[in-house]
């Protein structure tokens, strides 16, 4: 799961971030709990929307926004 979570996670952020170095900076902040919620919240044949809603939920809960 992990691999094909981390390219999902990369593409999102890539549409966010226009600095690569940026990207992988917050990218190596939230990956592990990306995958946490990942596990937690969809079911083994997660999709790219479980993966948005997955890092959606983590940047949130990294701003203290509660969720």
């Amino acid at each position: 799961m992990n691999n094909s979570a981390n390219i999902v996670v990369k593409r999102i952020l890539s549409q966010i971030f226009t600095d690569n170095e940026y990207m992988e900076l917050v990218y190596g902040i939230i990956i592990d709990d990306v995958i946490r919620d990942i596990e937690e919240c969809a079911d083994e044949e997660f999709n790219t929307s479980d993966v948005s809603l997955a890092v959606q939920r983590t940047l949130m809960k990294a701003l203290n926004i509660e969720v």
